[in-house]
Order: structure tokens, then sequence, then C-alpha cells
């Protein structure tokens, strides 16, 4: 048992059961007699003249509530006998609230409910009783929807989902999020144009990566370099990153040539770095050069890092539409899913508290 660390066992329960002008942190294992040291504790603190209603006893579960009320009230008619001051708080031992931390916080929205505007006979859920709400009132919200809000949720969703399975995902996603406290704000950007954005942003990268390249190729061959094909006749410095970069970058604009170059950005683009002989290049290293390439695709570079592997058989361009168009429609779902939220909170019956509700209406009240 840890209490003090400078005082042995025997003085540790001591401390625990006698010293009330300080609070306490019991750590010690199953069976080590934490629940006899409390009885202890409150029946020291009765007996110093504390009155029942100043004292709280929080419990993680009811039966472990009226344990203690039970150990309590057994030991109190005991001392009771010999000494008027435990015949007293025998007397009003209902005074003192033994509870769960949900009960303890029902007590307290009850006498305050004026205050946070509710109703006086507040009533706790259960967790059946809470679901049953939760799906009535999101059966209520999805009648809201209109024809272009489904077909707005299925145009985004994948081509083999059903109406159903859109809105099972819906259900999920509301489920957790009517249980989060209102300061919680969850986001998750939605953008049609998304896959659009990217496809322009690695183009725009490619053509700056071209110009670096020729720079850059510049600054080791003694020759001038104009053009990418100026480049690939430089074979010792050409490495395989940099050969397969202007082989993708030389395609004509399409789909294919963003996708081509989306894979090749995906490793760095760099010059060999070794065996080139002084009198036709000018460095028999290219680190500084190599440097340069790596600042011009860093940031695609990391944005790339997050897109999928390609599928084993399937087209690359496949995988990352397919992943780019899944986040845009997780983003349509969070959207609905927090208006249907809303709709929860505003709709749901103000005398009825889940476990949570309770929880967070207490911590607004403290």
């Amino acid at each position: 048992m840890i209490v003090n660390g400078s005082l042995d066992e025997e003085q540790q329960r001591k401390e625990i059961v006698s010293a009330f002008d300080k609070n306490m942190f019991v750590e010690a294992g199953a069976g080590a007699g934490k629940t006899t040291l409390i009885v202890s504790r409150i029946i020291g603190q009765l007996g110093a003249g504390y009155n029942p209603g100043e004292i709280v006893v929080i419990t993680f579960t009811k039966a472990a509530a009226e344990e203690l009320r039970v150990r309590i009230s057994e030991k109190l008619a005991e001392k009771s006998k010999t000494d008027p001051v435990y015949k007293e708080a025998l007397d009003h031992l209902d005074e003192m609230n033994i509870s769960t931390i949900h009960s303890f916080c029902n007590v307290l929205l009850k006498e305050q409910a004026m205050q946070l505007g509710l109703p006086t006979d507040i009533k706790m859920l259960d967790d059946t009783e809470h679901e049953e709400i939760k799906r009535k009132l999101f059966r209520d919200y999805i009648k809201t929807l209109n024809k272009s809000d489904w077909d707005n949720l299925e145009k985004e969703a994948d081509e083999n989902s059903e109406r159903w399975k859109v809105r099972a995902s819906l259900y999920e996603v509301y489920s957790h999020l009517s249980e989060l406290p209102k300061s919680v704000q969850v986001t998750c950007p939605k953008d049609p144009d998304l896959i659009k954005k990217i496809e322009k942003e690695i183009v725009e990268v490619a053509e700056d990566l071209e110009e670096e390249l020729i720079a850059q190729a510049n600054g080791l061959c003694v020759r001038d370099i104009y053009t990418l094909e100026d480049l690939l006749e430089e074979e010792k410095i050409c490495s395989t990153s940099v050969n397969a970069f202007i082989k993708e970058y030389r395609k004509p604009e399409g789909e294919d040539r963003v996708y081509g170059l989306i894979n090749v950005l995906r490793n760095d683009v760099l010059f060999k770095g070794s065996n080139l002989a002084k009198k036709e290049y000018n460095n028999t290293s290219p680190k500084e050069e190599n440097e340069c390439l790596k600042k011009t695709t860093q940031g695609i570079k990391a944005k790339i890092n997050m897109l999928p592997d390609p599928d084993s058989g399937e087209d690359y361009k496949k995988t990352i539409k397919k992943a780019l168009k899944k986040d845009i429609y997780y983003g349509t779902i969070v959207k609905y899913a927090q208006e249907a939220a809303g709709y929860y909170r505003k709709n749901k019956p103000k005398d009825r508290l889940s476990n949570d509700e309770l929880l967070e209406l207490t911590k607004d009240l403290i």
C-alpha cells in the first residue's frame, strides 16, 4: 500500500483513518483492505463530529455502494451503543451520499435543475433506452432528407454501395457524434474538386522539377543542357529515377501522364552520385544538386506518401482515385451525421439523460 513512502505500512494505515486535514491517494492491489480503510476513515470522521451530509462516497457500481452503506451502518450501530455521537450519525446516515458517480451527478442536477433550465423530474436512461431514442430520432432526421441529398450521398459512395449501406455508415458516425460534448467540434474536409486539385499540383511540381533538373545538370556537365532530351544523353548522371521521370513527363497531357508522375514522385528523383569523370563533368559527387532536387519535390512527396500503394493487379490510377473518392465520401457522411447529431440534441427528451449527458451537464454546473 502506497500513501507516504517515508512511513511503514502500519503508520500509513493509521494516517489514512485519522488525518482528516489532507487529501489521500491510496494505491494498493486487490484484497489489500482499501474498502475497510475507507469505512474506518468515514467512521473516524463521523466520530470527530463531521455531519453525514458533508461526506460523499463515490463507487464504480451500485453493488459496491450498497456494500459500503451496509458496512458503515453496521459499524455505527456497534459504536452507537456506547457513544451518542455515533448514535446521532446513524440516525442521519441517509443524508450521506454513497453512490455511483452517475447517481451523484443526478442528485446535483435535480437540486440545480432550475439553474440549468432542466425539468425537476430528470430520469437516467439505461443503454437500451438511450439507443432506442437515438434510433428513433435518426429515423426522424432521415425523413427530412430529400432526393437530392440521397443522390449526393450515393454519387460519392462506392459504386457498389446500396442505399441501406450508406444509411448504415451515416448512422455509425451519427451515433458517435451524438455522444460527444457540445464543446467538441469535428471537422472533415469535403472537397469535390480534390482529385482535380491534386492532379494540377502534380503537373506544376513536375514542371518545376523539369527546370531544376536542367539547371542542376548544367552545374554538373561541361556542355550546356537546354532540354530533357539533352539530359538523356548524359548517361553517367541520368539515374533510373531521372529516366523514369523524363519518360512520364514526355507523355501527352492526360490522366496517364499525371498518375505516372505520381508513381515516379513517390521516391526521390536524383542524379547518379559516383564515377563521374572530371574531364567530362565538373563534380565527382552531385550532392548539392541532388539536395536542390529533393527540395523541389519535398512538399508534394509528403502528400503522395499519404496515398495508398497500388493494389495488386489494379491500375495505380484506379487505386488512388478510389482512395481520394472515399475521402470525399467520408467528408459528406460526416457533414450529414453532424446535422443528424444536431437534430438529436434539439429533439431528444429534456427530462431523459444518458450517462455521458449527465456527466457533461454536471461538469458545466460545477
